[in-house]
């Protein structure tokens, strides 16, 4: 007979002000996650099981009852009571997605500051926090740069005084580089590595929040993360060939025309992610990410 692990359902989960707001980014609650199982699967881990069908599926069959009497707004709950054990809205692509790889790239979808992290593939994200399915260096180099951020900041919605992070207007138009080098390609997972490496020694020696660095850097005066900021973003500048002394946004808008015009003739082009021309990813996939710790 088989030992049931709950650690493979039982998951940490993290929302987008723990991930910036806490020490270590430590999630502080979990989330009992059945993705992939049907119910008699899923009722094989009896006491995770017990707990949804004892402390959330009431709640769910009082309001599918709700929208099947018209008393309430339709909301999707009538067709999750027939999957009531699974996460609601749970992003499911995107969990099988992380399957394969060791972690991804994310940051609170509504915030202030350009804060983007590695996060282990074992802690769940809600809704709360955006996610970039890439686990290598380069990746997490050009969402970091300033590039990207000046893109988020022109195309984004905003809530309460903050910005939104919205896929269709700002993931979905951001123009990656074309035709880095492999040189070019190094030496931006090298200064996203020295970046984050920086920031975390900071976490670990003064007890700060990845909020805390950040804030930071809106005071005047010589801050490492700034010049390691500002490396990481020259480095990018270079495998997008643009001009420092042209307007950034402008370069930027300039490229996604040219790459949407390409697209509509059928004519290839670099979509995120590293370049198709290398084959092993394994050079630029290092290990640092956040991880629950018990």
């Amino acid at each position: 007979m088989s030992v049931i692990k709950y650690n493979d359902v039982v998951k940490p989960f993290l929302i987008g002000d723990e991930l910036v707001g806490n020490k270590d980014s430590q999630p502080k609650r979990f989330v009992i996650d059945f993705t992939g199982m049907d119910i008699i699967k899923a009722s094989t881990y009896k006491d995770a099981f017990d707990y949804l069908k004892i402390n959330v599926l009431p709640e769910i069959e009082a309001k599918a009852e709700l929208e099947k009497t018209g008393k309430s707004k339709a909301n999707g709950r009538e067709a999750w009571l027939k999957s009531w054990w699974l996460m609601w809205r749970r992003r499911e692509d995107l969990l099988y997605a992380l399957k394969t790889q060791k972690r991804y790239i994310s940051c609170s979808r509504v915030g202030l500051r350009p804060i983007f992290q590695f996060v282990s593939s074992d802690i769940r994200p809600n809704d709360a926090l955006m996610i970039f399915s890439f686990d290598d260096d380069y990746s997490y180099g050009i969402i970091q740069s300033k590039f990207h951020w000046k893109w988020y900041v022109e195309k984004c919605s905003t809530l309460e005084g903050r910005y939104r992070y919205t896929a269709d207007s700002v993931w979905d138009t951001f123009p990656w580089p074309q035709k880095p080098t492999i040189k070019q390609i190094e030496k931006v997972a090298s200064a996203g590595i020295a970046l984050r490496d920086a920031r975390n020694k900071i976490m670990k020696d003064y007890n700060m929040t990845l909020r805390d660095i950040y804030r930071s850097l809106e005071q005047p005066g010589k801050n490492t993360i700034k010049d390691l900021q500002n490396a990481l973003d020259k480095a990018v500048m270079e495998a997008y060939s643009f001009n420092e002394n042209e307007d950034l946004l402008a370069q930027l808008l300039a490229l996604n025309l040219a790459v949407s015009e390409k697209e509509n003739i059928n004519e290839k082009v670099q979509g995120p992610g590293l370049p198709s021309f290398i084959k092993d990813k394994t050079p630029f996939v290092s290990e640092d990410c956040v991880k629950f710790f018990v």
